[in-house]
């Protein structure tokens, strides 16, 4: 019995507070005396919307996005970039490898000519 008291008055003491946070059609929701909830544009420190922190800083929203771009696209020259050092890393090593499969085709062939001219001279 004394539990439903309890919750009958604590139910009985919040629901002022459930009352005004279901109105709530302004950008500041009081959640309990001193302690409200500001939805709106702007941030904790003053800052609007459109401003974006970036590498340390506040940018306007064009500023930043400028920056993007320009991120973006050191970051594609610098992929086109290791793409080419990667392409001849990988040309190097097709004609490294040609020029080893060619030395080993002289060497067998030195080898097959050397036992053709033994075998013929031996007897």
């Amino acid at each position: 019995m004394k539990h439903l008291l309890l919750i009958a008055a604590l139910l009985a003491n919040f629901s002022p507070l459930a009352m005004h946070t279901a109105q709530a059609d302004n950008t500041a929701i009081p959640l309990a005396p001193g302690i409200s909830l500001q939805i709106g544009d702007n941030y904790s420190n003053g800052r609007y919307n459109n401003y974006r922190y970036d590498e340390g800083r506040w940018r306007q929203h064009e500023q930043w996005r400028r920056q993007q771009e320009r991120r973006q696209r050191y970051e594609w020259q610098r992929q086109y970039r290791w793409q080419g050092y990667e392409r001849q890393r990988q040309w190097q090593q097709r004609e490294r490898h040609r020029e080893w499969r060619e030395r080993d085709r002289h060497r067998d062939w030195q080898r097959q000519e050397r036992l053709r001219y033994d075998n013929r001279h031996r007897g």
